[in-house]
């Protein structure tokens, strides 16, 4: 062993391959110790019973074959010794792959919410369950976002943290006081659904994996089974969907406590409530790729304002991004009325503006909410 590296421990000299190849290794440390000097008599004696064959290195079909005490693989093409033997493996490799990733459904539920809001998610919670077994319970899940707990509410968080897992505490303002002038809010602050959102998606990063996000308020009713036939016919990436908004600008009025709204296009270029396409608050979808460049830049973005108008704003500068307008099935109840209501229909996705008494029309063995009356009223 004179002249061999000298991290290398002694060889096990039972005859078997992987000492002979430890004896060739130390053929060509000394080699390259005496360089043209050549080996000394005793050294060249110490390797005389060595065939030529047996200092060429195996090739991995051949140690692949082996028995693992027999066989100790060296790899010159690729300038690196195997001694461990991961390369015996190999057909265990996807196996171990699929165990260290992280679970994967076809749609993400994300609910903003508020502490106060304890009813409509008792609500929620039991109709998002029951309608899942409707369809392959593994093909989705849903959480409700909820910011830093208020003093009053602690005791009540307390308790609905312990009982479900479905809650994801994002840190953060929870609510925000705000306005109305006209038709529109006055947000004093940053958006708390917004910074809900996206440090939902940041947190995760690497522990979900999911092919379609959909984000609807605490107050929409959410039919799992018709999101999830929904996202089958929807293309995989580049993906912005909903009930899909082209405001029209709006000014001030003298003397009026709302704002008018303004459809001469000179006025439209010189008014500042212009906005992009957006997609109601109500609910909408996005593709994972879209969820993941927002989880990545949204903290950095503009956060003053109504949440969804300013996610039209965020993508509106996404290049090639589909905007797809399913206004049939992003509704708002009938009972609410308004621009975005119709009437009750089984076929649709979302439906905002559920109440304790609209809850009592659900009917959980369709997920609808076109049925008659049931049970007590949910106080």
């Amino acid at each position: 062993r004179e002249g061999a590296p000298a991290h290398l421990p002694p060889p096990r000299m039972n005859a078997c391959r992987g000492a002979r190849l430890w004896r060739a290794w130390g053929v060509a440390a000394l080699v390259g110790a005496h360089g043209a000097q050549g080996l000394a008599a005793s050294e060249v004696g110490l390797f005389a019973e060595l065939r030529g064959g047996e200092l060429r290195p195996l090739s991995f079909e051949e140690c692949y074959a082996k028995p693992s005490v027999e066989c100790f693989a060296e790899f010159h093409g690729e300038g690196r010794y195997e001694a461990s033997q991961q390369h015996r493996s190999l057909e265990k490799d996807e196996e171990t792959m699929r165990s260290l990733r992280p679970p994967r459904v076809q749609l993400l539920v994300l609910m903003t919410s508020v502490w106060r809001n304890f009813q409509r998610r008792r609500l929620q919670r039991s109709a998002l369950y029951q309608c899942r077994r409707l369809s392959d319970p593994s093909a989705s899940t849903f959480m409700f976002l909820l910011g830093e707990v208020p003093e009053p509410y602690r005791a009540r968080a307390k308790q609905e943290l312990a009982e479900h897992d479905d809650i994801l505490l994002t840190g953060g303002a929870d609510e925000m006081a705000y306005s109305h002038i006209g038709d529109a809010y006055v947000l004093p602050e940053p958006s708390p659904e917004l910074f809900k959102l996206i440090m939902a998606l940041r947190r995760l990063r690497g522990v979900l994996d999911f092919g379609y996000l959909l984000v609807a308020d605490d107050d929409s009713f959410v039919s799992l089974p018709n999101a999830i036939e929904l996202i089958g016919m929807l293309p995989p990436e580049r993906l912005y969907i909903g009930n899909m908004v082209d405001t029209v600008p709006q000014r001030p009025t003298e003397g009026a406590h709302r704002n008018a709204q303004e459809y001469g296009v000179g006025m439209y270029l010189a008014t500042t409530t212009k906005v992009p396409v957006f997609a109601h608050g109500m609910g909408y979808i996005m593709s994972h790729d879209v969820a993941r460049l927002l989880a990545r830049i949204g903290l950095s973005l503009k956060a003053h304002g109504n949440e969804d108008m300013l996610m039209g704003y965020w993508l509106r500068s996404f290049e090639k991004l589909y905007h797809l307008n399913y206004h049939m099935l992003f509704v708002d109840h009938e009972g609410f009325g308004g621009a975005f209501a119709k009437a009750c229909g089984e076929e649709h996705v979302v439906v905002h503006r559920m109440s304790p008494e609209r809850w009592r029309r659900f009917v959980p063995w369709a997920c609808h909410i076109c049925g008659p009356p049931r049970g007590p009223l949910d106080t």
